[in-house]
């Protein structure tokens, strides 16, 4: 599953990366949205509970205006599974200068989280839960400001359960989830660094690694690179 609705203007036990069942990693292509993406192994009956990253808020200036991109951390934003929690940031550029707004995603449903003001280079801590006890129906995400310790935590009461079987670090465009095709311009984000990006969940095993890069008509637009503890997306 991947979908991410029009945005309007008036938006309203712990894992690391190089976990020792890691197997290969695979790079693939497309046209929306790039980044990194950690599947369960097919035969594994565990689940992913737990995702955590650190961003700072890109210096977008310059760029042009009504441009936009928007960085996800979540749960279930990739694969077959028919639900989704994902907290995610909002960066675009207005007439008064760089704009950022924290988002949920849920199911279908989006929104804004209100709460937390964030300028740019701000390191913005997200944490997405879906704690296993509520039969991976309840989602639990929180949002931190590092540098002025502002922080907003909202639930959810998801529609379908969780998956857990897909953790996610990407950037992506905005899109119309009815034709698949973006709305607005890629915003050139220049490089965007999810630190400290961690997983937790119960029996995780075996997890294989997909780096996504942003091509369009053949031309590679990003360059996405993992280590043991983070991902950094880079705008070509």
């Amino acid at each position: 599953m991947r979908f991410i609705p029009v945005l309007i203007s008036s938006f309203f036990a712990s894992a690391v990366l190089a976990a020792p069942g890691r197997e290969r990693r695979d790079t693939l292509p497309d046209s929306f949205w790039a980044g990194n993406i950690l599947t369960l192994d097919s035969k594994s009956n565990g689940t992913i509970q737990y995702v955590t990253s650190t961003i700072h808020a890109p210096d977008i200036t310059g760029q042009t205006v009504g441009s936009y991109a928007v960085a996800f951390v979540g749960i279930d934003g990739a694969g077959s599974c028919s639900s989704a929690l994902r907290l995610g940031l909002v960066f675009n550029l207005t007439t008064e200068g760089p704009s950022y707004t924290v988002i949920y995603q849920h199911d279908i449903a989006m929104g804004p989280i209100d709460g937390v003001h964030i300028a740019t280079g701000d390191p913005i801590e997200f944490t997405v839960n879906a704690p296993i006890g509520a039969n991976m129906k309840l989602g639990i995400v929180t949002v931190k400001n590092l540098n002025n310790n502002q922080s907003a935590t909202q639930k959810f009461n998801l529609t379908e359960r969780l998956c857990g079987k897909t953790a996610e670090w990407v950037v992506e465009n905005l899109t119309d989830d009815s034709t698949s095709l973006a709305v607005n311009s890629m915003l050139n984000f220049g490089t965007l660094t999810f630190a400290n990006a961690e997983i937790g969940g119960n029996d995780l095993g075996q997890l294989d690694s997909n780096i996504v890069n942003i091509i369009e008509n053949g031309l590679v637009l990003t360059s996405v690179s993992a280590d043991s503890d983070s991902v950094s997306v880079m705008w070509l």
